[in-house]
């Protein structure tokens, strides 16, 4: 049985359906990015050192994985909004966990519980941009759903870093768990339903199809690599002096936005010039601009490095899981995006394990290059395994 099609929008729908859905991704990527902000206060107030903030990332992300993957096939079997409603309550819940954290423990347990509500919610909006937008602008549609998700730095970071500042780091997921209940509520209102097929079918035979493992993959090296960047620069930033942490609050502001005008103004030329050739060309530049980071002394270079390294990162997403959504049936979407964001978060979860024992033994600009052979792995995988759009 297929999933019955979805609803088109009315005039204008469209629009307003993708701007509901890249506010979910805003609403769950303040928990992904977050700790980027709060690593030093957490390593001073509760005594978590690198290894531990590593870890702190990696059970979000495998909490997320984990709902991504055991989860996602309920997306298209009981209706891609009804689910995506669903998992923004079970997010904005566990958000409001951590509001009565007091040890490295219960932070541990709130940030896993935080992260399996988001996996599901990220899959099951990115599906149904997928379905709603026409392949020919999908591109543009994916560079504003992956805005959405971006966003969450120059706004959700600042905000972390100011109320940590004032001694109350915790403030910031009350406030992206209120986030989530809003989304809820609008994605309820105003997102078309469909009753899905009630057929639950596993992901993993999507595998064998040509393209989606390299394009699975690619996601959890590109993502994997730039998240750990974002994550433990902080705490570089700090420890070299070139931003000290009271300070970093305006760097966050601008390199945060950079991403969001990144995915807004050149993913729509994924969409001209063709998906899969302005993947690789994003992926070639941001492998180079990783190994350029870790040989940045100044605070002008680290802006320039950085501005390129956030644009790139950005404007590569949208046109990947729109290059990805043509490797599938509309029908099976909520399986690909499933298994694309199972794979995102293990990569998050494995690169920002290993990557920050690199980091604490043998330096940050060891833990760029081999953040860098992931992204070179990653435009290797695209080229030669992802079929040219159809």
């Amino acid at each position: 049985m297929s999933v019955p099609s979805q609803p088109e929008p009315r005039p204008g729908g469209e629009r307003l359906a993708v701007a509901v859905l890249a506010m979910a991704a805003f609403a769950v990527s303040i928990n992904a990015n977050v700790m980027g902000a709060l690593n030093p206060f957490l390593r001073d107030e509760l005594g978590i050192d690198k290894s531990q903030q590593g870890d702190l990332v990696a059970i979000t992300n495998g909490g997320q994985a984990l709902s991504a993957l055991l989860i996602s096939p309920a997306i298209d079997a009981f209706g891609r909004r009804r689910m995506l409603v669903a998992a923004l309550l079970v997010f904005a819940a566990a958000s409001m966990l951590h509001l009565g954290v007091a040890g490295y423990g219960m932070l541990l347990l709130a940030r896993g519980l935080a992260g399996i509500g988001a996996g599901v919610a990220y899959a099951a909006a990115a599906a149904m941009v997928a379905d709603l937008v026409p392949y020919a602008r999908r591109g543009a549609a994916m560079g504003v759903f992956a805005a959405g998700m971006y966003l969450a730095v120059p706004i959700g970071l600042p905000i972390a870093q100011q109320t940590a500042d004032a001694g109350h780091w915790p403030v910031i997921f009350g406030v992206q768990g209120a986030a989530a209940l809003v989304v809820a509520v609008l994605a309820f209102v105003l997102l078309p339903g469909q009753p899905g097929t009630g057929r639950v079918a596993w992901p993993f035979p999507l595998l064998r199809e040509r393209g989606v493992t390299a394009a699975v993959l690619t996601s959890a090296l590109h993502v994997g690599a730039f998240v750990t960047t974002i994550q433990l620069s902080s705490t570089w930033l700090d420890d070299t002096n070139l931003v000290p942490k009271s300070q970093q609050h305006w760097l966050w502001i601008v390199l945060g936005t950079a991403p969001v005008l990144g995915s807004l103004v050149l993913s729509p030329l994924s969409d001209r010039f063709g998906k899969r050739n302005f993947v690789l060309l994003t992926t070639a530049s941001l492998a180079v601009c990783l190994v350029a980071l870790g040989r940045v002394s100044t605070f002008g270079w680290l802006l320039v490095v950085g501005l390129m390294l956030a644009v790139l990162a950005a404007a590569r997403t949208g046109p990947l899981q729109a290059l990805m959504s043509k490797l599938v049936h509309r029908d099976e979407l909520g399986l690909l995006m499933g298994l694309r964001g199972a794979g995102m978060y293990l990569g998050i979860a494995a690169i920002s394990w290993s990557g920050s024992r690199i980091y604490e033994h043998y330096g940050f600009q060891n833990m760029l290059y081999g953040a860098a052979g992931c992204v070179a792995i990653a435009y290797v995988l695209v080229r030669q395994f992802m079929p040219e759009e159809r």
